[in-house]
């Protein structure tokens, strides 16, 4: 009989702590849980495979075990995308885990609670209840909500938090697993002193992370501005290639043959760069401001062909659209400088893209003999004049994928980029 009342108590202090988890879940995830047959099947589904893995499963790994169900369970009630899930979910274990193992460790330190006189069940019941209510309170406070939501959020896109996330996670299970072991004997504030010492030295680590990504975010944000600011300009500039061509044309019908022989010369000067490179207005916003100033007014046939309907390079992370930019502005000017050594020069700029990738291809007419083999190592370079440099760094970047073929005399280099990008 009192078997049956430690399960009772044990099952009810689990049901409850998972209760205020879930709630915790839908505060950083701004979302309600909503009380239906469903999700309260699943959370009684969930508090019985926590006892069956708090009743049988080896120390060691219960807690890593339990973590994984909740993560499911979790999934299940909110049906969120199983990353988002799981990093929040890591801000609530990391958390409860940090007041569970000071709180006990104070109590049991300190014998705050006389055991003998209290069923261990109970106690480790209301302990479990306690600080699920401590850790509900403390989420529900504003500037703690909005700090841990913008935590989450830089995760979601920035590989280096994730890494930090796992970090601490590891580091809590280990620690918590000592603490099984020790919460009962005067040396447990040992523990505490290890978890501030990891913490300090993570935090620290986490802490210049958000730096470098504030400064990378400020320059896309002035990445951003620069495209905007060519935007306006080309849309001025066509509208004035206009305006002017028809003025110019109107004049003709007052002046003589000279006059009008150099009218003529002006307007094709005037409006080779709209013949030359129309398709540039319809590039996405994005990458049009670099494409435009690297092809402004060049003696090169430009070619463009954009089949991106949409503009996914604002998706992308800080890093990852530098990355691109820097990538795409190499290849432009090695494309540029290649084909301007041949007697026709053209330039080729394809977009496409699929469910998951960008596509960026630059293609070139050039003149000298390639080693196809030597294609990317440091120094060797397709021009007659150029240090090897550029193709090299690209094929150092991390975050762009580049492809480089030969056909019919025409060089290409294709640039790919994952869309939503959240590598650091």
């Amino acid at each position: 009989m009192r078997e049956i009342i430690n399960i009772l108590i044990h099952l009810f202090g689990i049901f409850i702590t998972i209760f205020f988890s879930t709630q915790c879940y839908a505060l950083l995830a701004n979302k309600k849980l909503i009380f239906s047959r469903r999700n309260f099947f699943i959370l009684v589904i969930l508090t019985l495979l926590i006892l069956l893995n708090n009743m049988f499963m080896i120390v060691e790994i219960k807690a890593a075990v339990a973590f994984l169900i909740m993560i499911l369970c979790l999934n299940l009630l909110f049906k969120d995308k199983l990353k988002k899930t799981f990093i929040i979910y890591v801000i609530i274990y990391m958390v409860l885990m940090l007041l569970e193992i000071v709180l006990s460790n104070v109590i049991f330190t300190f014998n705050l609670i006389p055991i003998s006189a209290f069923s261990i069940t109970l106690v480790n019941s209301g302990l479990s209840i306690l600080i699920a209510l401590i850790q509900y309170g403390l989420f529900k406070i504003p500037f703690v909500k909005k700090v841990l939501i913008k935590l989450i959020d830089n995760a979601i896109y920035i590989a280096t938090l994730m890494n930090v996330l796992y970090l601490l996670i590891f580091s809590l299970l280990v620690v918590g697993i000592f603490n099984v072991y020790n919460n009962e004997t005067t040396e447990s504030y040992k523990i505490i002193i290890i978890i501030i010492c990891i913490f300090a030295i993570l935090f620290i680590y986490l802490i210049n992370t958000i730096i470098n990504s504030n400064v990378l975010k400020l320059s896309n944000k002035k990445l951003i501005e620069y495209n905007d600011k060519y935007s306006k300009f080309l849309e001025e500039y066509k509208i004035y290639k206009h305006n002017i061509k028809n003025k110019l044309l109107s004049i003709k019908s007052y002046g003589n043959k000279k006059v009008n022989d150099l009218i003529d010369n002006l307007v094709e000067e005037e409006t080779s760069f709209t013949i030359k490179n129309n398709n540039i207005y319809n590039l996405p916003n994005g990458i049009k401001g670099i494409i435009a100033e690297k092809l402004y007014n060049i003696n090169i046939d430009v070619v463009i062909d954009n089949k991106i309907k949409n503009d996914p390079f604002a998706k992308l992370s800080p890093k990852a659209f530098n990355s691109l930019s820097e990538c795409l502005g190499i290849a432009l000017d090695n494309a540029i400088e290649a084909s301007k050594e041949t007697d026709e020069p053209i330039v080729i700029v394809n977009l496409n893209e699929d469910k998951e990738n960008i596509f960026i291809k630059i293609g070139n007419n050039f003149s000298n003999n390639i080693d196809i083999e030597k294609l990317g190592e440091k120094y060797y370079s397709t021009k007659n004049r150029g240090s090897g440099l550029g193709l090299f760094s690209i094929q150092m970047n991390k975050l762009v994928k580049e492809n480089i073929t030969i056909i019919n005399n025409f060089y290409y280099i294709e640039l790919q980029i994952k869309k939503g990008c959240n590598k650091n």
